[in-house]
């Protein structure tokens, strides 16, 4: 046999309408953030079953995928509520001072 077939361990580089998904799933997932309501597995797979077009038993999207759609919403709900926050508009806190060496006892 002269032919030789190769196979790659990671999807290909043009994969963009799966990305696209993702950070699309994770926008969506942000907005439940945002109103405080937690992240369940049934929210996660209908969330991602309408975005990607059908379900993980189908093959069109992995748990992988979800957790890195969830990972994404929490930045950028973290993001969002960063401006708000009143650490970020105090200024940065100054190291603390070095405290004295006790005297050794002799």
């Amino acid at each position: 046999m002269s032919s030789t077939s190769t196979l790659s361990l990671f999807p290909p580089a043009t994969d963009t309408p799966h990305a696209a998904n993702v950070l699309a799933a994770a926008r969506a997932l942000a907005g439940h953030l945002a109103r405080s309501r937690p992240l369940d597995r049934r929210l996660v797979s209908e969330v991602m079953t309408t975005l990607f077009g059908g379900a993980d038993t189908e093959g069109k999207w992995l748990w992988r995928d979800a957790y890195e759609a969830i990972e994404a919403a929490t930045v950028l709900q973290i993001r969002r509520m960063a401006p708000r926050s009143p650490a970020s508009r105090t200024r940065q806190p100054k190291s603390p001072p070095c405290w004295p060496r006790s005297p050794r006892s002799a």
